[in-house]
């Protein structure tokens, strides 16, 4: 008998849902919700059976339908059972903004009985559901993402019929799943091989994840990363965060993790405890200071990044078909089947939303982890209608692949098809009869394991696996009986055999059974650990292939750390630590980093030491920064132990951070005094290099390994730790220096190298050292200096407030000299630092003189204050309308003065429009550029610049506030008009603005993006500032987006059909 998990062996249940409209008929009575289609009339995609004949594949490859409507509609994602069946979520409630409570949803289940490749049954097991977007089977049931939950539904009989009484919900096993996304949500459940359950979750809103009851101060913060589930303990953790819609994941031979996701990156190496690229928005811990990227070395439309092997030649710009089709991306799969032929195996397989394809990526071992290369795209739909969402391998080594079906870009701005879906099967030739059903909870145990080791189907191995870690098993009852269990009596017999995978899997399996027996067996999780760490070492001193070897030693190595196996045994941190941490492979000193998380606070610095001994791995994707954030809780916790750390470093991104997390906490007294032992130590290195050794004893802070590193490269080190020391103070003013600071800043302010002086001056003056004042006021008017080094200069002065500075400014902009043309910018944003009757005139006299690239900074300046905003105003009819973006008309509205809004409404007429005006007004911009004639492509990419660029990159071009639109669906019209007259439609929070009111009078508007208790900073179209937390009085939080209304009002009708037709351009104009 299969037991179901703890919780529902503690409660006396009656279950939940029943099966709804299956072939059989109905087993309850409940009414599903009518289906109805919002797509427009008259749209309506090609049969089902066309569809699957459309798809074009590899010679030899055959996509056959296995179910469609009206069996299956709107699949969003599929799992196994153990008989091979497949079940289907079928998700009815989604719209393009939130989710729909007039549908509901459903799980389906569909055999293939005689294995022709196509279904022949169907049932219907639960209809109850809402927003349902992940479902996993095993452990005597059904577990679903379902109404902000993660769901237990037992039917522990296996008759397809819920457990109990009708009408009863699931088993809420985790809450506080976010109901504000409209997309990003939560999503996907699978097993991992450590026998956790993963799901994924979307970046636009944050969960509040925890059992039900949870107080809200004890739940988990999620929003976009990847998650796991204990299917018995019911421990709830996040494994990784970062990225924006990750919606796949899937394992390779020896269980390192892979994910899909969307815009900023399609494929990444999940490692336990990272910290990805975000695309908007900040972690919750504010002290990563870096981010991970994603590790394709490529993306699947130009991004104009690196990836330019695959770009024609002279005869066109590459487009995003020949890239990948673009940036969405759903479903993940890591083909280990055994019907597909050996060189697909391996390979990393996804859905493409917007080029209607399936990617192939190849993930290689590179440095610690992967690169994952570009292959040929493996299959094209060659239909409009296609979203593939998510694809699988089943029993036979065929891949089942889910088609939602639908058009339109992939937030379905155009309506949903609600009525049709497909599942398709690939196979290589054409299906054959299975064969005898499979079933594998039938199994003899022994039966079970041989499967989990030795099976060439890794469905084989991941379901007997999953079926071993049950509790009902006798493997699970009999596991530390080594006299007794079948596990261990195979294993000995076939001791001197095991190598390699199958040692692994053994490893792996033993882990995972001592790891999911916990509290009730404490003796296993000891006699295990120790067991695999000596498989370990018997492993590194066996001869073989080294690339294989090494792979085994990471995968034992990440179990062990990375399901907490070790956190309770004395010791252990040591023996993994001893084993990862000065290892000669990089891949294990990654596990050794990751897994550093997990060690006691107390020993972190000297682990992390070792893994920072090692200067080849400064320009490792990962090592660096998962060093950090294993690491960055103890600096915090041990700055003086933290000095040392840093001092003998020789990664430069660990000597940095560790500097600015000691510099954070400033004012406290113990950081302090690391601050000024770190700085000491620069000088001291300095001196080393100028004046030879020292003669008179060394101070305290120098210690005798400070002598050894005389000989290294003494500027860099200076660099690292003032760099550190300065982003930790950015924004903030007159902060009170280290007493070790007057002796060090002469030292560093004599340096040859001009980067340290600068570091120097710079933090000179937030610790209000005037001959650092002094030096760069020199700077600003010294027109042999650089302009980057004037730019500082002036940013630096204006930032410490140096009233001193506002007349050069002034007198800049008023004489305008053709050498100080460079810092006009610069000048006039620093401006804004200083309320001034003059300057307000000298900034009007100067915007229609100015380069078109220096007036957004005047206006800035001038939309900053209300004084400044008023005479803008005033003098608005005789600059004309078209000087003002719709960013600054903004700016000027949030001062709410009566006389500006005036002006405003005369001259730029008002910014809000009704949802029936903006459909309106969408319908006669599509007539007018029907009829506009063929664009002109280059006034349409200057036209981009002007208006969109300040925010938003497009082939490798413009900012990075917003969006990157290169892989958007910008063929599409309504969705680009559509933005354009309702930005604010779907805004995640990390894009709304907010209108923020300082205590020197200014007014700016933005998004915020990143607060602490020190400083606040706020993101613009033009800059971005960090101000201290002291100069704001009040903060309005406001739903517009960032991307304002009434973009096309600075535009001719030309100037709106050239620009709209550069954006639907799928390949960079030449």
């Amino acid at each position: 008998m299969r037991l179901v998990p703890a919780l529902v062996l503690l409660c006396s249940y009656p279950a939940c849902g029943f099966a709804g409209d299956g072939d059989e008929g109905d087993a309850h009575e409940h009414a599903f919700p009518p289906i109805r289609n919002t797509q427009p009339d008259g749209a309506e995609p090609n049969t089902p059976q066309q569809a699957a004949e459309a798809f074009s594949a590899p010679e030899g490859f055959e996509v056959t339908l296995f179910a469609g409507e009206p069996d299956v509609a709107q699949p969003i994602a599929m799992t196994f059972d153990d008989r091979g069946r497949l079940w289907v979520a079928e998700c009815f409630t989604y719209t393009s903004r939130q989710f729909d409570v007039d549908h509901g949803d459903r799980v389906t289940i569909f055999e293939d009985a005689d294995g022709d490749g196509a279904h022949d049954q169907r049932t219907v097991f639960w209809d109850r559901g809402f927003m349902l977007t992940g479902l996993e089977y095993g452990f005597g049931g059904l577990w679903v993402l379902n109404d902000g939950t993660l769901s237990f539904i037992p039917d522990e009989n296996r008759d397809d019929v819920p457990d109990g009484e009708p009408g009863t919900e699931p088993i809420v096993m985790l809450d506080g799943f976010t109901f504000d996304a409209g997309h990003n949500v939560v999503n996907g459940l699978a097993w991992g091989p450590d026998g956790w359950l993963y799901g994924r979750h979307g970046i636009t809103a944050t969960s509040a994840v925890g059992a039900p009851g949870t107080p809200e101060a004890n739940r988990t913060l999620l929003n976009c990363g990847i998650w796991r589930f204990h299917p018995t303990r019911h421990t709830f953790e996040v494994v990784a965060t970062g990225t924006t819609n990750p919606w796949g994941l899937d394992w390779n031979e020896y269980g390192d993790a892979f994910f899909t996701n969307n815009v900023i990156g399609h494929a990444w190496h999940l490692i336990p405890g990272a910290h990805y690229r975000r695309m908007f928005g900040q972690d919750f811990n504010p002290h990563l200071y870096g981010l991970i990227d994603q590790h394709a070395d490529h993306y699947h439309w130009d991004a104009g990044g690196d990836w330019t092997e695959s770009r024609p030649d002279s005869a066109g710009a590459a487009t995003a078909d020949d890239l990948g089709g673009g940036h969405s991306h759903a479903g993940a799969m890591i083909y280990q089947g055994d019907n597909w032929p050996e060189e697909y195996r391996g390979d990393l397989y996804m859905c493409n939303t917007h080029g209607r394809r399936i990617n192939r990526d190849r993930p290689v071992p590179h440095g610690s982890g992967y690169k994952i290369t570009h292959q040929p795209d493996f299959a094209f739909a060659n239909s409009p209608w296609f979203k593939g969402v998510e694809l699988k391998s089943g029993p036979d080594g065929g891949v089942f692949l889910l088609d939602w079906t639908d058009l339109g870009e992939c937030h379905d701005h155009d309506g949903v098809h609600r009525t049709s879906g497909r599942i398709y099967k690939i196979t290589y030739g054409k299906p054959e009869r299975a064969g005898e059903t499979v079933d594998l909870a039938s199994w003899s145990d022994a039966d079970l394991i041989a499967a989990a080791l030795w099976h060439s189907n890794v469905w084989h191995r991941r379901h007997a696996m999953r079926l071993i870690l049950e509790p009902g098993t006798q493997v699970f009852r009999d596991f530390g009986e080594a006299d007794e269990s079948p596990l261990a009596e195979l294993f000995y017999w076939r001791l001197g055999k095991v190598h390699g995978l199958e040692l692994m899997r053994y490893c792996r399996l033993l882990v995972a059974l001592a790891d999911i027996s916990r509290p009730s067996d404490a003796e296993n999780p000891e006699e295990a650990y120790y067991f695999a760490l000596g498989q370990i070492r018997r492993v590194l001193k066996e001869k073989g292939d080294g690339e294989r070897k090494e792979a085994v030693v990471c995968t034992l190595l990440r179990d062990l750390h990375h399901t907490g196996l070790a956190d309770s045994i004395e010791g252990a941190s040591e023996g993994l630590f001893g084993v990862g941490g000065g290892s000669p492979s990089p891949r294990v000193r990654l596990v050794a980093a990751s897994g550093l998380r997990r060690a006691p606070l107390s020993d972190r610095l000297p682990i992390a030491a070792a893994l920072a001994s090692r200067s080849e791995d400064a320009d490792d994707h990962n090592l660096p920064l998962m060093t950090w954030y294993g690491v960055e809780p103890a600096v915090a916790a041990f700055p003086a132990e933290a000095v040392t750390f840093a001092a003998e470093s020789k990664i430069p991104l660990l000597r940095e951070y560790t500097a600015r997390r000691i510099t954070s906490e400033l004012p406290s007294e113990p950081h302090g005094a690391a601050l000024g032992a770190l700085l000491e130590r620069a000088a001291l290195l300095t001196r080393s290099v100028s004046e030879g050794p020292r003669a008179q004893p060394a101070p305290p802070a120098a210690t005798s390994s400070l002598t050894l590193r005389v000989g290294d490269d003494a500027v860099a080190f200076q660099q690292d730790v003032l760099t550190g020391a300065l982003a930790a103070l950015e924004g903030r003013r007159k902060v009170t220096p280290p007493p070790v600071w007057a002796e060090v800043q002469p030292v560093f302010a004599a340096s040859a190298d001009a980067e340290v002086k600068a570091l120097a001056n710079k933090l000179g003056v937030i610790f209000g050292d005037g001959a650092a004042l002094e030096e760069l006021r020199g700077v600003v008017t010294d027109r042999s200096a650089s302009d980057a080094a004037r730019v500082a200069a002036i940013d630096s002065l204006a930032e410490a407030r140096d009233e001193a500075v506002a007349p050069v400014l002034i007198d800049l902009l008023k004489r305008q000299r053709g050498e100080d043309r460079n810092v006009f910018a610069a000048a006039a944003r620093g401006l804004g630092a200083f309320e001034s009757d003059e300057a307000a005139a000298v900034l009007l006299n100067a915007l229609p003189r100015v380069r078109l690239e220096d007036r957004d900074a005047l206006l800035a300046t001038l939309v900053s204050r209300p004084s400044y905003g008023k005479k803008l105003a005033e003098a608005l009819p005789g600059l004309g309308v078209t000087t003002l973006s719709a960013e600054h008309v903004r700016a000027l509205r949030a001062f709410q003065d009566p006389e500006i809004d005036a002006v405003l409404d005369e001259q730029w007429g008002t910014t809000r429009a009704t949802p029936e005006e903006k459909l309106a007004e969408i319908e006669a911009w599509k007539e007018k550029l029907a009829a506009a004639g063929e664009p002109d492509l280059g006034a349409g990419r200057e036209a981009y610049k002007n208006v969109c660029g300040r925010c938003h990159k497009l082939y490798g071009e413009g900012g990075d506030l917003g969006p990157n639109l290169t892989g958007s669906d910008r063929r599409n019209l309504d969705y680009l008009l559509g933005n354009v007259f309702d930005p604010s439609a779907i805004v995640p929070a990390a894009w709304r603005v907010s209108t923020v009111l300082l205590a020197d009078g200014r007014v700016l508007t933005g998004v915020v993006s990143d607060s602490n208790d020190a400083t606040l900073t706020l993101a613009t179209a033009d800059a971005t500032v960090t101000l201290p937390a002291g100069d704001v009085l009040e903060i309005e939080a406001g739903d517009a987006s960032l991307m304002p209304e009434g973009l096309f009002k600075t535009l001719t009708e030309t100037q709106v059909r050239d620009l709209i037709g550069y954006l639907r351009t799928q390949s960079a104009p030449r």
